[in-house]
């Protein structure tokens, strides 16, 4: 029953290729064969994308969303690593760490030199804030500008 249902809801090219099949296991034996290790273009495909994202005529919101959601997209292919050691392992963590530098960093370089200044005020800090954080402090601070500007604009 199963394995009529996983024929049925393939391509009906595909399905005529496994129609021979004895089992279900057999089914997803040849399939994972085939199909299970085929994530290398989409991976390069991904990584491309991020590295030619800037933000160019995107607002900041735009352009951290369109990363925001190509990061998720690697994640989702991306496995992290388990730690078998003792709780106070920290190998994990600083994996994960790294990671959020390099997301941060390749987001400060791609924004437009506009932004420079801030930028520039967010690498002093120390600890470095992750890029939800970061992006977080350019919202604040895009709003005190605005409140700025509306005071100036008010005042003549």
């Amino acid at each position: 029953m199963v394995l009529s249902w996983l024929l049925n809801s393939m391509a009906p090219e595909l399905a005529e290729a496994f129609l021979y099949v004895d089992s279900t296991q057999e089914l997803w034996s040849e399939l994972t064969e085939r199909f299970g290790d085929s994530n290398g273009p989409l991976l390069y495909q991904l990584e491309k994308e991020i590295l030619e994202l800037y933000q160019g005529n995107d607002s900041v919101v735009v352009y951290y969303t369109k990363l925001k959601k190509l990061w998720e997209d690697l994640n989702d292919f991306s496995e992290v690593p388990e730690c078998k050691c003792a709780a106070t392992c920290t190998a994990v963590k600083k994996i994960l760490a790294n990671e959020q530098r390099k997301k941060l960093i390749h987001f400060l370089v791609h924004l437009n030199d506009e932004y420079e200044s801030i930028w520039g005020q967010i690498l002093l800090l120390g600890p470095l804030p992750n890029v939800n954080k970061a992006y977080a402090m350019y919202k604040e601070w895009k709003n005190k500008d605005k409140s700025r500007e509306d005071l100036v604009w008010f005042k003549k």
